[in-house]
């Protein structure tokens, strides 16, 4: 009894750790794709470095949701692959440790996922969902910071300014500052060097400008006024644009608020067909994970000492074929055309149908593993040609 909880726990952590692997790796690909979109958002921003990382961190729980299942997928199908290349598995069944015993480990991983594929699309990937939009709207602006540390004229309401350069910290050098006062005359300022700020509360860019003029002219023109400094404090009018609240569309709406309905009813009427049918998608794609490892298993499974491979492949056109039918589904609930109910769930009976009988035929009948069968059906007639063999010279 002591080994057949060790091999469990060796057969489970094991697999874990390979999915662990797995995951992170396409965390990364999938990141790397989307940088270049993240670049070009943040290339105007005052501080790229910083909204680039909040807008990578948000769209993790994104990426894992797609994750979670092909990870799953690959990591049991090569872990089963390793052991029947190795003898391990005809050994195990030699001893009476039976290929549902076998599969308990993998199993239970995959209850761990679909929980947690509950968790992140539930929950976790709505609210980053629209942390990313509201970073993203905050730095596509125009800001002021951004667009002197370009080198350009930035106007605002009634005053122009530029500055030739901004450092790290803010610091500027050779400030000028054109407004018009309110009784229609004009006001000029310039300095050597200064500070520029963002005020966090009124979002509300700010100069502190030292040892400089203040020239003031007339509506007519003529000059009545000088003014040399050491130090003045002046901002501008301009305000950023602070983004919507959190629930424009239900993709931003967890699923407790999907289920509770009062975050739907404040949606407009067109859009709430849409939310039903998201409740139902994210709950359909966490229930179809615990029937994967039936339909990896199998397909893990290879003769002793075969060659046979092609299981991985196989495995993620299954979940390609998958993720299609869960949108069609999705697409046709949120056109009213079916049920919300619909569009998911009878996607979850075919995968653990399909997954079900094949893990049967491997487990309860004396069929050769399923990529052998496969193999042997593409297999292509030998052709006899008329006139034999050709003779060497």
């Amino acid at each position: 009894m002591l080994l057949l909880r060790t091999i469990d726990r060796h057969l489970f952590f094991s697999t874990a750790k390979m999915v662990g692997s797995l995951v992170l790796l396409a965390l990364c690909v999938l990141l790397l794709e989307r940088s270049l979109r993240i670049i070009e958002i943040t290339s105007a921003s005052p501080a790229p470095l910083r909204d680039a990382t909040r807008l990578m961190l948000n769209l993790i729980p994104h990426y894992l949701g797609l994750a979670f299942p092909a990870a799953l997928m690959i990591g049991t199908i090569a872990r089963m692959s390793s052991l029947s290349r190795l003898e391990q598995i005809t050994a195990l069944l030699s001893t009476g440790y039976s290929l549902v015993r076998i599969a308990r480990p993998f199993l239970v991983l995959a209850l761990l996922l679909a929980i947690g594929s509950l968790i992140v699309e539930g929950y976790l990937q709505p609210l980053a969902r629209y942390s990313y939009r509201e970073a993203a709207h905050l730095a596509k602006q125009e800001t002021v910071v951004g667009a002197f540390q370009r080198g350009e004229f930035v106007s605002f309401g009634d005053r122009t300014s530029f500055v030739r350069n901004v450092g790290e910290n803010g610091e500027i050098e050779d400030v000028f500052i054109y407004e018009r006062t309110s009784d229609g005359g004009v006001r000029v300022l310039t300095a050597p060097a200064g500070l520029i700020s963002l005020d966090e509360e009124t979002r509300q860019t700010g100069f502190r400008l030292a040892r400089g003029v203040s020239v003031e002219a007339s509506r007519e023109g003529g000059v009545y006024e000088r003014v040399d400094f050491d130090r003045l404090a002046t901002r501008t009018d301009r305000e950023i644009e602070m983004f919507r609240s959190r629930g424009n569309d239900e993709r931003e709406l967890t699923m407790g608020e999907l289920l509770r309905g009062e975050a739907v009813e404040a949606l407009p009427e067109e859009e709430r067909d849409d939310a039903a049918a998201a409740f139902h998608f994210r709950a359909g794609r966490a229930a179809a994970i615990l029937f994967f490892p039936l339909l990896a298993v199998p397909l893990g499974l290879v003769s002793n000492r075969s060659n046979q491979s092609g299981g991985v492949a196989l495995g993620l056109l299954y979940l390609v074929v998958i993720q299609k039918l869960f949108e069609a589904g999705q697409g046709a609930a949120a056109a009213g055309a079916i049920p919300p109910w619909a569009g998911a769930w009878p996607v979850v009976l075919l995968v653990a149908v399909t997954s079900g009988a094949l893990f049967w035929r491997s487990a309860y009948t004396l069929a050769p593993p399923p990529m052998e069968t496969l193999t042997r059906g593409m297999t292509l007639p030998k052709l006899r040609l008329p006139f034999g063999r050709m003779r060497s010279a």
